[in-house]
């Protein structure tokens, strides 16, 4: 999500499309963390980096590469592909 939202740059439309992918993302992730499937710890950093790209302020794009520089995305490593940027 952090890539999607760094290469939606200024597209308002295209990046306010990612807000019903960011409401479940958070919603799956809260149920894992119910159903102790994800520690408390987890779910919190995992909640506030969702939370930190979406909302724009002038902390996002340190955020995306926080994100984007992690041990996982330097790997390649991605959960999901999006299917939205392929409709702009």
């Amino acid at each position: 999500m952090a890539l999607d939202i760094k290469n939606a740059g200024k597209n308002l439309e295209l990046l306010m499309s990612f807000s019903s992918h960011v409401r479940a993302l958070l919603d799956l992730l809260k149920k894992y963390k119910d159903e102790n499937k994800m520690s408390e710890d987890v779910w919190k950093n995992n909640s506030k980096a969702i939370i930190k790209i979406f909302y724009l302020d002038e902390h996002t794009k340190s955020w995306i590469e926080k994100i984007l520089t992690s041990d996982d995305s330097i790997k390649g490593l991605r959960l999901a592909n999006s299917c939205i940027l392929k409709n702009y």
